[in-house]
């Protein structure tokens, strides 16, 4: 069976910087305490393949994810089946609804539940999508934590023709990327 996807650019919503270089540490705050993620390491600014699911990590200016906020995404119209998303929760493990609209109807909510990026997952629905080999703290470092970027995917209970998806509100909580995927069949659109 062919899967078909459609990548998000998700270069209008970033809003916080998880990321930085060695030099720059002082500029990255996935936790709250100015940890970041090694940013050399990260395919940013780049289409990369995960389970042969394309996703699109977008960079713009020094943003680098998405920090739940309420943000709404808008798409061109597409009848999915699945939205696979890449990120991470940066306090402990997280969860929040994901609300799926088509033309500002509620069509869907689904849990999207994240997990926390220094543990092994306790979250069945993640797999370790990057495991760094260190994490950059102000001072040194850290190569006691290797902080993973996980994938999960949202499974829309029925094929549904979407155009937005809106984000919860978490701040622990950071997507880097969202591929929606395509109801195999009948495509009700060009997208």
């Amino acid at each position: 069976m062919t899967h078909t996807y459609h990548c998000l650019d998700l270069s209008d919503v970033l809003n916080h910087k998880a990321c930085s270089f060695k030099g720059s540490e002082e500029i990255g705050y996935l936790t709250i305490l100015g940890s970041s993620i090694p940013e050399e390491l990260m395919p940013l600014k780049q289409v990369f393949e995960y389970e042969s699911i394309p996703f699109f990590m977008a960079k713009q200016n020094i943003w680098d994810n998405v920090e739940l906020a309420g943000q709404r995404i808008f798409l061109p119209e597409i009848n999915a089946s699945a939205i696979h998303i890449i990120g991470t929760s940066d306090n402990t493990d997280m969860e929040e609804d994901v609300e799926i609209y088509y033309k500002k109807s509620l069509i869907h909510s689904i849990p999207l539940k994240l997990n926390y990026f220094g543990n092994n997952p306790s979250n069945s629905d993640n797999e370790c999508f990057i495991q760094l080999p260190f994490l950059y703290s102000k001072s040194i470092v850290n190569t006691k934590v290797q902080p993973c970027i996980w994938y999960t995917r949202l499974i829309l209970p029925e094929p549904s023709l979407i155009d937005s998806i809106l984000l919860g509100e978490n701040p622990c909580m950071h997507i880097f990327s969202i591929t929606v995927e395509k109801a195999t069949g009948k495509d009700y659109s060009d997208g």
